[in-house]
């Protein structure tokens, strides 16, 4: 029985194992007995074996966290292994190197998980500096916007001061007399008599008009039912002097004779006409117009309305009415 124990032993003796940290670098084989020992003596080298795995592996799990915990749980144990004795620490090392083991079986799981972090990542940056760049061509954009807009402001200052220049000079006047000369057509005359019996529109007024370019500035005034006495039984007409751009070089008071005329379209020669010659006692009429416009003055009983009227389709064209201004 004795024989066959020791035969035992020396084949267990004789029979070389590897240590129980060759996976984390010992590279120690030996028997049972030389293994004892090993292990008893080669204690700092596998607890110096353990630190460095440890250290791996915290590094590899510092983005997940998950097996962070289980790492500083064997560290906290080979610090308890640094202090105690070696006699007895054979079973702890064994179940650390089990940790440490199963540790390692997670790490590329957690590995997985931080190469699709750091893809995410990578995408979210990528978006970020696409954003970035969409947001500073928008800005490049609007910049110009803003002196484009600043540009056409100007221009339309400019425009406006053109308007204000060319108004208030107002060198050649919309309507000037030709060859001292003008005309004024009246449409609708039908309805212009009937507003003027109704009293709906007594009295029509021309457009202003110069006498000659750079001269004065009048409109004409027709009564088709009559002015004050001459209502209701003959035509009135009378011309005011407005207030014009060149007065500060015009002769005052007013002085020049006016031809005027209600025209006979069939006949020229047989119009109804009038002269009139400036009253100079009449200074609210001739005088430099010192408001928009003067007082008054022509013919309050132009023609009869009478005659006007038994006369009409001489005076009146395709329901027109024209009067002529002469100086």
């Amino acid at each position: 029985m004795n024989s066959k124990v020791s035969e035992n032993e020396g084949q267990s003796e004789r029979k070389r194992n590897d240590c129980l940290f060759e996976q984390l670098g010992c590279t120690f084989k030996g028997g049972r007995s030389k293994m004892k020992n090993h292990e008893a003596y080669a204690f700092p080298f596998h607890a110096k074996l353990l630190l460095e795995e440890v250290t791996r592996l915290e590094r590899a799990s510092r983005a997940c966290g998950g097996v962070l915990e289980d790492v500083k749980r064997v560290e906290a144990s080979v610090s308890e292994l640094r202090a105690a004795p070696c006699t007895g620490t054979h079973r702890t090392l064994q179940e650390l190197s089990v940790a440490v083991h199963s540790s390692q079986t997670h790490i590329p799981s957690l590995a997985s998980k931080v190469i699709a972090l750091e893809n995410k990542l990578a995408l979210t940056c990528k978006a970020f500096e696409e954003c970035d760049a969409l947001v500073k061509t928008n800005t490049r954009q609007l910049d110009s916007n803003k002196r484009s807009l600043t540009d056409l402001q100007e221009k339309v200052k400019q425009v406006d001061r053109s308007i204000q220049l060319f108004s208030s000079v107002n060198i050649l006047p919309l309507e000037v007399a030709q060859n001292g000369v003008f005309i004024w057509r009246i449409p609708q005359i039908c309805n212009r008599i009937q507003e003027a019996i109704d009293d709906t529109m007594p009295c029509l007024d021309s457009e202003a008009f110069y006498t000659e370019t750079y001269g004065y500035k009048m409109k004409v005034r027709l009564y088709l039912n009559g002015d004050e006495q001459a209502k209701g039984n003959h035509l009135s007409l009378y011309l005011i002097l407005l207030k014009g751009d060149f007065d500060s070089l015009l002769q005052w008071p007013f002085s020049e004779t006016i031809r005027i005329s209600v025209l006979n379209h069939s006949n020229l020669e047989d119009s109804m006409v009038h002269s009139l010659v400036p009253n100079h006692s009449l200074l609210n009429s001739f005088q430099r117009p010192s408001e928009s416009g003067n007082a008054a003055f022509g013919v309050s009983q132009f023609a009869p309305l009478d005659e006007f009227y038994s006369r009409l389709t001489q005076f009146v064209h395709n329901d027109t009415l024209f009067v002529k201004t002469e100086f």
